[in-house]
């Protein structure tokens, strides 16, 4: 009896050290990046680069800040934030202060918001470079 359950015990340790978000979301998240009009340059602070549309897959632990660019239209930045996710209350239940400790350290206890950009670009109102504006006097009586 003592050997089954060494034996169970054993099985169980290595479940008992992974944290239950970093199983069910694990320590990167997906982050769907649109814009309208599409063709945009995106920029991500961590060295990401792309078009719209694009997926980036960035980690969890951290905030991001995005950068969308289109010639003639103005520049939009969004700030991705970390949020604690619903999955470390797993923790609790199952891989307790142990589990809880690897998901804070892995970053897998966190979730990006928002979990998707749709960035609607203004156009520019500033003039076109090399158009020369000649200003008339105006004379009012």
């Amino acid at each position: 009896m003592n050997k089954c359950i060494k034996l169970v015990m054993i099985m169980l340790c290595p479940i008992l050290l992974i944290g239950c978000a970093t199983i069910t979301t694990g320590t990167t998240q997906k982050i769907p990046i649109n814009s309208n009009p599409g063709g945009a340059t995106v920029s991500i602070s961590t060295g990401f680069t792309g078009v719209t549309p694009c997926i980036a897959e960035l980690k969890r632990n951290a905030d991001h800040t995005v950068t969308i660019s289109k010639i003639g239209y103005d520049t939009l930045v969004v700030v991705l934030r970390k949020g604690l996710c619903g999955s470390t209350a797993g923790n609790l239940v199952l891989g307790g202060v142990i589990g809880l400790g690897v998901d804070a350290i892995s970053g897998a206890m966190y979730k990006l918001e928002p979990l998707a950009i749709d960035a609607q670009l203004n156009r520019t109102i500033a003039e076109p470079v090399g158009v020369e504006i000649s200003a008339k006097e105006v004379v009012v009586k």
